[in-house]
């Protein structure tokens, strides 16, 4: 808000104009914390104060189940890369802070370690690592059988 030479707003109240929307999980830095939004389509991008920005969905469900106290650790990951129904997806985001190498080099170990390597299209991964979307992406080898 500063750099924009807009007034720091210190507190932000209760309504419908209020950006945070309905649902504030406090962490133990004080006006941190993980909450919701008015503009969904906001949340995929790095636009932040410090918090960690949910849908609205997202953050409804979370606070219903988290109990006043719960630990919270909190993970600077750009690059996932998992399994899940038999699918491998990859997931590259900008490396905004510039502390991890963000390589396919990086990938490549991911999946080594994880015994993935020969199960992946590494086009499909090229095309994912360039983009940086931060949307999980099937990179599954697919063998097309004719």
């Amino acid at each position: 808000m500063k750099r924009e030479g807009h007034i720091v707003k210190v507190k932000v109240p209760p309504g419908a104009n209020n950006p945070l929307g309905k649902y504030w999980i406090g962490l133990s830095l004080s006006a941190i914390g993980i909450h919701g939004t008015i503009a969904p389509s906001s949340v995929y991008h790095f636009q932040s104060h410090g918090c960690i920005r949910l849908h609205p969905d997202d953050i409804a469900q979370l606070f219903e189940k988290t109990p006043i106290s719960t630990t919270v650790n909190i993970v600077y990951i750009p690059i996932l890369l998992t399994e899940s129904t038999e699918k491998i997806f990859l997931e590259v985001n900008p490396d905004v802070y510039h502390k991890n190498s963000n390589s396919i080099a990086v990938i490549e170990r991911l999946a080594h370690d994880r015994n993935m390597f020969d199960r992946i299209d590494w086009l499909k991964v090229s095309h994912v690592f360039e983009l940086k979307e931060g949307i999980a992406s099937d990179v599954s080898l697919t063998i097309n059988q004719h």
